[in-house]
């Protein structure tokens, strides 16, 4: 009886270390970005937020689109504040847009591969 006693209380402390360790706070969320994190690719132009929607990064630059300035501060903690701040991005990155439109809907942004589509948030 005792050596049953003992075999219960030495699984039951295992199942609880267990349990305890598999609680601890994690600094990343479940799609691996840390915990209050933008996960989102967006950039500041003209005083507006543009956002990456997934559309990929090998685009090629449409007619009437030209540099418009470069990244020049990422912070992927806050949405951008001032024109060419941005989340998810690198410094340096090209920006482009078509100027000739009175409202500028759509940015590129310049990756290795070609360009990828900012829209409007």
């Amino acid at each position: 009886m005792r050596k049953v006693l003992r075999f219960l209380m030495i699984g039951t402390i295992c199942c609880l270390i267990f349990i305890l360790s598999s609680c601890r706070k994690s600094d990343t969320n479940e799609t691996g970005f840390k915990n209050g994190e933008i996960e989102q690719p967006q950039i500041m132009y003209n005083q507006q937020i543009y956002c990456y929607y997934a559309t990929g990064f090998d685009d090629t630059l449409p007619q009437n689109y030209s540099k418009v300035g470069e990244v020049k501060a990422v912070d992927n903690r806050q949405k951008p504040d001032e024109d060419f701040k941005a989340c998810r991005l690198e410094v340096g990155q090209a920006v482009y847009a078509n100027t000739g439109q009175d409202i500028i809907d759509t940015v590129y942004v310049q990756y290795n591969e070609g360009y990828a589509k900012f829209d409007l948030n």
